[in-house]
C-alpha cells in the first residue's frame, strides 16, 4: 500500500468512525461510559494513567513520572505534541463538532461549577 492509498483509507476509516459516533445510540453509550468513569472516580477507584517515552499508554503496573508541576513538565508537552495520533484527535474534536460549555458539561455531570 502506497503513501496516497493510506491516506485514503484514513480518511475513509475517519468518516466511518465520525458517521458511527454521530447516531444518537452511540451518543446514548459515550453518556453512559462518561457517567461510569465519572461514578469510578468519585468512588476512588481511577488510576492516573501513565505513558511510555513514545507517548503509549503505559502496560501494567510500570512507574514513571507524572505530569505536574515537576521539572520533567517542559519534557512531558514535547512528548505529547510528538504524539501524532493524540495531535490527529484533539484537530479531529475541533472540526465541526458540536461544542458543549464548559458550565452546561457540569450541570449534566452534577460536578460544581465554579
Amino acid at each position: 500500500m502506497n503513501l496516497a492509498q493510506m491516506t485514503l483509507a484514513e480518511g475513509e476509516a475517519d468518516a466511518r468512525w465520525d458517521a458511527l459516533l454521530e447516531t444518537e445510540e452511540s451518543q446514548r453509550l459515550l453518556e453512559k461510559m462518561a457517567d461510569e468513569a465519572l461514578a469510578e472516580i468519585q468512588a476512588g477507584l481511577a488510576r492516573p494513567m501513565i505513558f511510555t517515552e513514545d507517548g503509549e499508554i503505559a502496560p501494567g503496573e510500570w512507574k514513571g513520572f507524572a505530569v505536574g508541576n515537576g521539572e520533567d513538565f517542559g519534557m512531558e508537552i514535547e512528548r505529547t505534541v510528538e504524539n501524532r495520533e493524540l495531535m490527529q484527535f484533539l484537530a479531529q474534536c475541533r472540526r465541526g463538532g458540536k461544542n458543549i460549555p464548559l458550565a452546561e458539561v457540569k450541570a449534566r455531570r452534577g460536578l460544581e461549577s465554579t
